[in-house]
């Protein structure tokens, strides 16, 4: 049977992940067998994804015969993709049967492919505050449509209607009044599903599935720490409306579908949110919101793989970035790294909500403002009133019950207290014993306001930074408490500050690009600081910051564009195209204005919504990568069509600006390790790479292309170590007309990753349990009866590796068995310390060559162990593209 290309290119192997776990069993190099880059670490044992081709799915041999032939194995519902294929999730809960149960489904003439199920991360947003009460002033300030053109759509009648929206995150509050108030058709939330209840666990063998049809509702409890509404908050930005506050979302008519696959703690797994995806699919969306993601961005992934085809499918697949920003470059997650789903950076928000209170002493003076925190789900209203203070006079902790006790004055007043050793509801309960209404706190890290806690507290408590605590500290220290009082008074309502990192991308915006060095992310989006709805536990509405709150953004976004332009039927690649030729292009430092930010943090910038759908220049492709110095000619040159899609003749004048240069190592650094965005050597002036266009203006009638080459000058002299990451954008600006500018971004690598160093050299090694590295000439003796005598093994790998083995041979460089199983689409900085079966070893190994063999015991003799990684971009059947080493000698008696 013919296998997809795709699928073949992965050559990866499942049974080697489950190994890792199961410690007895074998690997195989079968196309049909997926990996995922987590192997080792997330691997959920004994379950699969099954793709498969079947006449008739109901009558399946496939899985009767699994069934029939192995107890152990339950199958679930077969789904059908577009492409006729068939998916199906099978479990094993017997580990003894994994050899030959894998067995049957790999020789199985159906069989596409084989994914190992793994764990996937909760969505990771940071939440900046809760605010009930906001005017509609401060709303539309916050929301800042004007700065995405979004509220130029929205006057043209433009609101998503009759677009298919899924999301797929925690769940919903769909009964807030901004999201609807109820769940099924007629409601803006019409359909979706709840995947996982409230207590899934992933890793668990019992959970207990839902209900066909269970609403998608997150109704977790208050006292739920990791409940924080992420998909209530994603929906909101999508399509929430309430005219009261002036909140509206980016497509407020779009019809909704959430299916929920988080439960109120934990992560999921990738048959979940495989089986999401599908959902998705089935239930004919146009666009897909994927505000989740962990791993490397390898386009094989399963996750970024599946979001491939359903792109090509023509549904829009948008995924948040990542928000490791702050580890440097290569820190685009799975699925964002698939090529033609749209991935999406974090823009600062230019404003943010705060709330503030002020003081006044009884002598008239007054103080502030100053901001302060309240848990939202706290079941009290936080009380103006007189303050003072609530603790020891020396820590101003109010840890030692004998302290409060003895504060008389703290009936019916707020009491000002300060981090101490217990917890901060241990203060509020004490205060309160001794009379306080509430309990205002205040810790020793500098300008840091925490969020204000709520549980197991018998009274509100209200958290300020630490400056404002100590000038309160201050203040009330130098009155006379039997004869001035000081009133503090809390304003209800949110006010807008204006940041200080506007027109910027985000510091926790995860930078790409991929492994294999394509574009990402594709444009930005504000993700600091966005408000939206949150479940009503959660007290209703605030702002959380992370990529995920960009992403539906964007989506709410790509739904007003399928809306606007679904007369003229345009192929879903150019009309993504489109939202990235007319980015709004961002600086990289505020204070220096002149200076771009890269395209591997902003991509093609912030997103220009009504440019996109208006303007008449149309450029394909919309990014280009010249890929490293090592790839050849073929990457030096790239041709771009751009086509004039109006009704009147347009000119334009074409250049090139270069952006700012990163280097994702800083300079003279031998281990190659990655700086992050805030190192001051993260970006660089130190190269000048010249792209030219081959000409300088260009006029085209109504429907008429061109092409324009863009050409990439490599400098004579560089530092090839310093992998040096070159960017730019070919703009297209109008002459004549007060038409808007396109451009196309681009970028390049000053050096080869393909020689880069794949090995930690020095922790190649072997070690005893007491610590003694043996030197390549030593010889190390492993006595199989005592376990104690073991090699610790060790590794470590600088740069990422499409796969990279470990196995034992013999004094003629024969292989005798695998030590570990091989890892597939192995990550950057793998090293031993995750891998138990090196610490020690105990002898055992696996043969790789019959996936019906069971691990053995190696046989006394002198032999060595040799780790082999294949370079970036090499070829696995060609010797040359890998890097080999072997150990000291390592004789192994009996």
């Amino acid at each position: 049977m013919m296998k997809s290309p795709i699928f073949i290119a992965y050559s990866v192997l499942l049974l080697s992940l489950f190994t890792v776990h199961a410690n007895n069993y074998d690997n195989s190099f079968s196309p049909k067998v997926k990996s995922s880059i987590e192997n080792q670490k997330h691997i959920i044992p004994g379950r699969f994804l099954i793709e498969y081709t079947a006449n008739d799915i109901h009558n399946d041999d496939i899985f009767d015969s699994l069934m029939n032939t192995y107890q152990t194995v339950s199958v679930g519902e077969a789904v059908t993709l577009s492409d006729g294929g068939h998916i199906r999730a099978v479990h094993n809960d017997n580990a003894n049967e994994h050899d030959n149960f894998l067995q049957t489904l790999v020789d199985h003439q159906n069989v596409v492919a084989v994914y190992p199920v793994t764990y996937i991360a909760r969505p990771a947003s940071k939440s900046n505050g809760y605010f009930g009460q906001t005017s509609p002033e401060t709303t539309k300030k916050i929301q800042a449509h004007s700065l995405t053109q979004v509220d130029q759509l929205h006057k043209e009648g433009w609101s998503g209607k009759g677009v298919r929206i899924c999301v797929l995150d925690t769940g919903v509050d769909y009964l807030h009044p901004a999201l609807g108030g109820g769940f099924g058709p007629g409601y803006k939330i019409s359909f979706g599903a709840d995947l996982v209840g409230d207590e899934y666990n992933p890793m668990a063998q019992n959970n207990t599935a839902p209900s066909d049809n269970i609403p998608p509702l997150d109704n977790c409890s208050k006292l739920n720490k990791e409940a924080d509404g992420h998909g209530t908050h994603v929906v909101g930005i999508i399509a929430g409306n309430d005219t009261s506050k002036g909140f509206i979302g980016v497509s407020p008519d779009a019809d909704i579908g959430v299916w929920r696959v988080f439960g109120c703690n934990g992560g999921s797994s990738s048959e979940i949110i495989m089986k999401a995806m599908v959902e998705a699919q089935k239930a004919k969306c146009d666009v897909i919101n994927m505000s989740l993601g962990n791993g490397a961005p390898w386009a094989e992934q399963p996750h970024a793989a599946f979001a491939q085809k359903l792109a090509k499918q023509g549904i829009s697949v948008v995924v948040s970035n990542g928000n490791n920003g702050e580890s440097g470059a290569f820190t685009v997650t799975d699925p964002a790294g698939a090529h033609d789903a749209l991935s999406v950076a974090a823009a600062t928000n230019p404003n943010y909500l705060g709330s503030l209170f002020s003081i006044k002493t009884s002598t008239g003076k007054t103080y502030g403002p100053y901001s302060y925190q309240v848990a939202p789900e706290a079941n009290d209203e936080f009380p103006d009133g007189d303050i003072v203070l609530g603790g020891a006079s020396d820590t101003l902790s109010a840890c030692e019950s004998d302290t409060v006790n003895n504060n008389r004055n703290l009936k019916g007043k707020l009491a000002l207290v300060k981090q101490g050793p217990c917890q901060i509801t241990e203060q509020a309960n004490r205060v309160a014993v001794a009379g306080a209404i509430g309990l205002v706190y205040f810790n020793t890290q500098a300008n840091h306001l925490i969020r204000a806690p709520f549980i197991n507290a018998s009274i509100p408590i209200a958290t300020i930074s630490s400056v404002s605590g100590h000038h309160l500290m201050s203040i009330l220290k130098n009155v006379d408490s039997n004869r001035d009082h000081v009133h503090i008074k809390f304003e209800r309502d949110a006010f807008v500050f204006e940041s200080a990192t506007a027109d910027s991308i985000a510091y926790f915006s995860s930078i790409g690009p991929t492994v294999e060095l394509d574009m990402k992310p594709s444009f930005a989006a504000f993700g600091s600081d966005v408000y939206s709805t949150l479940p009503q536990y959660l007290g209703g509405w605030g702002t959380k910051s992370g990529t995920s709150m960009a992403t539906p953004y964007v989506t709410g976004v790509v739904a007003l564009m399928r809306q606007a332009l679904a007369e003229k039927n345009l192929p879903l690649q150019t009309l993504h195209e489109r939202l990235q030729n007319y980015g709004k292009i961002l600086n990289a430092f505020k204070d220096k204005s002149s200076l771009l930010d890269s395209p591997l943090r902003q991509g093609a910038g912030l997103i220009q919504a009504y440019n996109a759908i208006k303007e008449p220049l149309h450029i394909s492709p919309s990014y280009f990568s010249f890929n490293d110095t090592r790839a050849g000619l073929e990457y030096r040159s790239h041709s771009l069509k751009i086509t004039n899609t109006g009704s009147k003749t347009v000119k334009y004048r074409v250049s090139c600006t270069a952006s700012a240069s990163i280097s994702p190592y800083g300079s003279n650094n031998t281990d190659f390790r990655l700086v992050g965005y805030d190192s001051d050597k993260f970006y660089t002036d130190s190269v000048n790479v010249k792209v030219t266009v081959d000409q300088d203006s260009v006029e085209l009638q109504p429907d008429e292309s061109k092409q324009i080459i863009a050409s990439v000058h490599i400098p004579v002299k560089y530092n090839a170590n310093d992998q040096i990451m070159y960017g730019g954008f070919i703009q297209f600006e109008p002459i004549g007309t007060d038409a808007a500018q396109a451009h196309v971004p681009y970028f390049g690598v000053l050096g080869s990753l393909y020689d880069l160093p794949t090995f930690k050299t020095s922790e190649l090694n072997i070690k005893n349990q007491q610590g003694r590295i043996y030197d390549h000439n030593d010889t190390f003796v492993f006595k199989l009866s005592d376990p104690s005598t073991g090699p610790n093994i060790g590794f470590h790998l600088m740069t990422p590796s499409r796969r990279f083995v470990i196995d034992l041979i013999d004094s003629n460089d024969n292989r005798i068995g695998y030590i570990v199983p091989t890892y597939n689409y192995a990550e950057r900085s793998l090293n031993a310390m995750s891998t138990k079966e090196l610490n020690p070893w105990t002898g055992k190994l696996i043969a790789d060559d019959n996936i019906d063999s069971v691990p053995f015991i190696v046989s006394p003799g002198l032999y060595r162990i040799r780790w082999s990684a294949l370079r970036m971009f090499g070829d696995i059947d060609k010797n040359e593209d890998w890097v080999v080493q072997t150990s000291c000698k390592l004789e192994i008696v009996a």
